[in-house]
């Protein structure tokens, strides 16, 4: 279906464009034919959430009572100018691919998202502006599913020959391989020159030698440091050999560096998941008593005490996570799963549920539960954590605020199908109370609940009520 424009027909500020109705089909149209024909590297446009819901209401596309409020919107008239001005920071404005964000803007309070043909004509029609654009990416090409990479990763590269530091900035879903091209391009070094190494806290967490991964699984966050280490010719000098080895540890200082993250939120973004449980070290880093359990790129001796004091520890915010840390908080203080986690739990790891998560969610809340409880801590970021939480539910992936009831309601209902004991759920056919007791027809249903689902998560949070 071919929409024909009004540009040329009508001066600009002579009359409206086209009517209300028109308006509205050519949207749908285009709405349409963008979203059946998606494919990666597609833009979609960001419009203010207040103004699109103007013009949802002039275009006859939300009445009264159906904008999530309780204050019933206004007869509608034809919105102004797209006033994007609140999405982005002041020194952005201009409008690109390139402009910066508020880093707090979530998607359908803030914000929608547009295709670009979608945003061509809503700009013809009311001007406006800033152009605000974001690449669509392919996260899963088995599934066809696309997102749009609204908060594109900033890395800030410190180039060890002179501690200079820049910000570059690239897709979450990049290959480490591109991360590469880009330094290498941007300062005229050959590939075969350079190192480039996980620099989360300051510190020499991983050097990224796989290629072939993605930024996301390679664990790198929003705004945090990469090292880029040259050596003089092709061959690494001895200095820079022993300093990738087991030598390197003595560069890592045994108190945290003062760090950009804040623990009461702020412009971190947690920006992938692990590909794994275990260390992100290099194996070396194994060797030293003093960087044991850095899987999050933190020493559990990282404040320099023998405090004694356990449990006291709290989460770095990996930018808006505060909905996950306040949820990971309750559940690592509930002295029945305490105790549990801290004492061999793995005998109940379940891997053949297919409702679970083969064990891996249950053993990285493990992990984590651990690293909380380990005495001299002061403060662990989430990483590894997060980045199996995006994997397993893309839904609290990304960088926007979530429900912090409904990542509780998964964490649990996760960590019990990993944890069942039950490998193998008979089959029950369900039974009507036929004027039962209550108590011996709730008896009965607890049994039968039992029979298929029996975890530490039922005997301290499930129970049975009657409404």
């Amino acid at each position: 279906m071919t929409i024909p424009s009004a540009e040329g027909f009508l001066p600009a500020a002579s009359c409206l464009p086209c009517t209300a109705e028109e308006e509205r089909a050519a949207v749908d149209a285009l709405t349409r034919e963008a979203d059946a024909n998606v494919k990666d590297g597609d833009l979609r446009y960001l419009i203010s959430q207040s103004w699109w819901t103007n013009w949802q209401s002039y275009v006859g596309l939300l009445s009264y009572g159906e904008n999530d409020t309780d204050i019933p919107l206004q007869p509608a008239s034809r919105p102004g100018e797209i006033d994007n001005r609140k999405l982005v920071l002041e020194e952005t404005s201009s409008g690109s691919e390139d402009t910066e964000l508020q880093r707090t803007l979530r998607e359908g309070e803030d914000y929608t998202l547009v295709p670009q043909d979608v945003w061509r004509k809503l700009y013809d029609w009311y001007k406006g502006g800033p152009e605000i654009s974001r690449k669509v990416i392919c996260e899963d090409p088995t599934s066809r599913r696309y997102i749009v990479d609204v908060y594109p990763l900033h890395l800030t590269l410190i180039d060890e020959r002179d501690n200079s530091a820049r910000t570059i900035k690239l897709s979450r879903k990049a290959k480490v391989s591109e991360l590469y091209r880009l330094v290498c391009s941007l300062l005229s070094v050959e590939q075969s020159k350079v190192h480039i190494w996980d620099h989360y806290q300051k510190l020499k967490n991983k050097k990224l030698t796989n290629r072939n991964e993605t930024l996301e699984e390679a664990q790198l966050l929003m705004d945090q440091e990469i090292l880029l280490e040259v050596s003089a010719d092709d061959i690494w000098s001895s200095d820079h050999r022993t300093r990738s080895t087991s030598n390197e540890l003595a560069l890592l200082p045994l108190e945290p560096t003062t760090s950009s993250f804040s623990i009461a939120g702020g412009p971190n973004f947690s920006n992938g998941y692990s590909s794994g449980i275990g260390s992100s070290l290099s194996q070396d880093n194994s060797l030293n008593p003093l960087v044991r359990d850095t899987e999050d790129g933190y020493s559990i001796f990282s404040n320099g005490t023998k405090d004694d004091i356990h449990g006291l520890t709290g989460l770095h915010n990996l930018g808006n996570t505060c909905f996950m840390n306040s949820a990971i908080q309750s559940l690592v203080h509930t002295p029945p799963l305490v105790e549990y986690f801290l004492k061999e739990y793995t005998q109940e790891i379940n891997t053949e549920n297919p409702l679970g998560l083969q064990g891996e969610l249950a053993v990285a809340f493990a992990e984590l539960l651990r690293k909380l409880w380990t005495a001299g801590r002061t403060s662990v970021p989430p990483r590894a954590f997060k980045s199996k939480l995006s994997r397993f539910a893309p839904q609290f992936s990304g960088y926007n605020q979530h429900d912090s009831q409904e990542l509780l309601a998964f964490l649990l209902d996760g960590l019990h199908e990993d944890l069942n004991r039950v490998k193998k759920k008979p089959y029950i056919e369900a039974k009507d109370a036929d004027d039962r007791p209550d108590e011996e027809f709730a008896e009965e249903c607890w049994n039968y609940h039992k029979a298929r689902n029996d975890s530490i998560i039922v005997d301290k949070f499930q129970v049975f009520y009657n409404n």
